[in-house]
């Protein structure tokens, strides 16, 4: 059975409760990796002049939750091991298959949230920015 390594814990210490429980039923089904929760204002900063986020601090669902700067209401996921498709030099089935995996994860996420009552976004169905790692919670209320 799969468990959450040294990093993955760390990062899911910094996530609201609400995904900590999400995250915590779908290891029991599948191998994934917590890349990141919270984004203090120099990782949200440095992430947005990279283009990996649209947002500056502390605009961005990895800045906060409800109010409390210490936790996330979003954070990005890999299935492990870590397989990141490369739309320029990977061939289409190896493409494919990476993605593949990504939305098996998704799809496990998502099933999960549903069964404990969690409303979740998923970053690959942005309008502006295809994010498949992301997932964020969307607060009750």
């Amino acid at each position: 059975m799969a468990k959450f390594g040294t990093h993955s814990k760390k990062e899911r210490a910094t996530l609201h409760v609400d995904l900590q429980a999400v995250f915590d039923a779908a290891i029991e089904r599948t191998d994934f990796t917590i890349l990141q929760g919270n984004r203090n204002k120099v990782d949200q900063e440095a992430a947005f002049e990279a283009g990996h986020s649209r947002l500056r601090w502390p605009g961005s669902k990895h800045n906060q939750s409800e109010g409390d700067f210490d936790k996330s209401d979003a954070g990005d996921i890999m299935p492990y091991p870590i397989e990141w498709p490369d739309k320029r030099n990977d061939h289409p089935l190896e493409y494919i298959r990476k993605m593949m995996r990504i939305f098996e994860l998704q799809r496990i996420i998502f099933e999960e949230a549903e069964r404990l009552g969690v409303q979740l976004k998923w970053g690959g169905m942005f309008q502006s920015l295809f994010d498949a790692p992301h997932v964020e919670r969307i607060p009750n209320g």
